[in-house]
């Protein structure tokens, strides 16, 4: 799952915080923090990623949902 980046940020930080009843601003994805740490530091660290690298991914998955 975790090769394909855009689903994995959607079904990870979004759909999974939804199914447990949290408000769409309230997650991860939206308030672009986890655990107390930025969000795109998260995502970059995990896929080896530069930091407007996932900056990008995060800002499309969110215009996704956004839609």
């Amino acid at each position: 799952m975790k090769n394909d980046l855009h689903t994995y940020l959607l079904e990870t930080y979004f759909f999974s915080y939804i199914d447990r009843g949290t408000d769409a601003a309230e997650t991860p994805l939206f308030t672009r923090a986890l655990a107390g740490k930025p969000l795109s530091d998260v995502i970059a660290e995990e896929f080896n990623l530069p930091l407007d690298g996932a900056e990008t991914a995060i800002d499309m998955a969110r215009q996704e949902v956004a839609l």
